[in-house]
């Protein structure tokens, strides 16, 4: 089976600003998510969430505050 790349297999979602409702589109389905959304970020974090319990292992929100390194730059003192 082939990889899909992490990106593009994100969710797209879509937000109804009138009724707070939203949807998301994931692996070419549409899925309503529970309740309402006053923006656009809640309802992707929720979406995501979903994502992840159908298998998708796509990034969370990165905090600044926090820095990754790489493997390779295990051990190294910056």
């Amino acid at each position: 089976m082939q990889e899909l790349n992490q990106k593009t297999e994100a969710p797209s979602v879509q937000l109804n600003i009138e009724d707070g409702s939203a949807t998301y589109l994931f692996r070419e389905q549409s899925y309503i998510l529970p309740g309402t959304y006053n923006d656009i970020d809640a309802a992707r974090a929720d979406a995501e969430e979903q994502c992840r319990g159908l298998g998708w292992s796509g990034p969370y929100v990165e905090d600044p505050a926090v820095s990754v390194h790489s493997p390779t730059d295990a051990g190294q003192q910056y």
